[in-house]
C-alpha cells in the first residue's frame, strides 16, 4: 500500500484507522514505525534501509500536514457520491442537543477518532428546493456515509465549528440550565394540576 503524504487525500475510515494506530503510539519514533509497518505490511527489520529512508519522509509528510489539513478551506458543500450535503454556515443555529453531543465527541482528545460522528452533526443532507436541516432518525446513515468522504473536505469545517463551540459554551451551559429548569416547572404544573383532579374527584365523591 502506497504512504500517502497528507492526510487530505484519506477517506475519513482509513483516517480513522491511523489515527487509531497513532493513539496507541507514546512518541514520534514509535508512530513512525507503526504506520511503516502499517502501510508496509512488513516488519521494519525486513525492510531495506534505502527504501526505509523513503517510507520515513512519507510518514513524516504524512504527520506533518494534519495541522494543515485542518486549517484548510471551509467547504459549505460536500458530495459523497450521488448525495448533496451542506454543512452549516452559522454555529448559533445548532440545536442543544447537537451542541452537547460535538462537546461530547470532542472530550479527551478523541475527536479524530470520532470525526465521521461530528461530520454528521455538521452536514446535512440537501435535496433541491428544500432547507437543509438536522435530522437525529438520519444520524447514524450520515455517520456512515461520511466514512467515504475525503479528509480535506471535511475536516477544516468540523474542526473550526469545534473551536466556535468551545467559545459558546458558556452561552450553551446556560440554555442547558434553562431549559432543565423550564423542564422541571412543567412537571410541577402537571403534578400540580393532577393533584388538584384528584382532590376534586374525592370532594365529588
Amino acid at each position: 500500500m502506497r504512504i500517502p503524504t497528507s492526510y487530505a487525500k484519506l477517506n475519513l475510515r482509513e483516517f480513522i484507522k491511523v489515527k487509531t494506530i497513532e493513539l496507541h503510539c507514546r512518541s514520534h519514533e514509535a508512530r513512525v514505525a507503526a504506520l511503516i509497518t502499517y502501510y508496509t505490511g512488513k516488519n521494519l527489520a525486513d525492510i531495506d534501509l534505502s527504501w526505509m529512508k523513503i517510507y520515513r519522509f512519507r510518514v513524516n509528510r504524512l504527520l506533518e500536514s494534519w495541522e494543515i489539513v485542518k486549517r484548510g478551506k471551509i467547504k459549505d458543500t460536500v458530495w459523497i457520491g450521488t448525495k448533496r450535503y451542506k454543512g452549516i454556515t452559522d454555529a448559533t443555529k445548532l440545536n442543544v442537543n447537537q451542541a452537547t453531543t460535538i462537546k461530547t465527541l470532542v472530550k479527551g482528545g478523541q475527536s479524530d477518532k470520532n470525526i465521521n460522528k461530528l461530520a454528521a452533526l455538521i452536514f446535512y443532507r440537501y435535496k433541491l428546493n428544500t432547507t437543509p436541516e438536522f435530522n437525529d432518525k438520519l444520524f447514524d446513515e450520515i455517520s456512515e456515509d461520511m466514512l467515504s468522504a475525503k479528509v480535506g473536505d471535511i475536516a477544516p469545517t468540523v474542526f473550526f465549528y469545534a473551536k466556535v463551540l468551545e467559545r459558546l459554551t458558556p452561552l450553551l451551559e446556560f440554555y442547558l440550565v434553562r431549559s432543565q429548569m423550564e423542564i422541571e416547572d412543567e412537571l410541577a404544573i402537571l403534578t400540580l394540576g393532577q393533584d388538584s383532579e384528584k382532590s376534586m374527584v374525592g370532594t365529588i365523591h
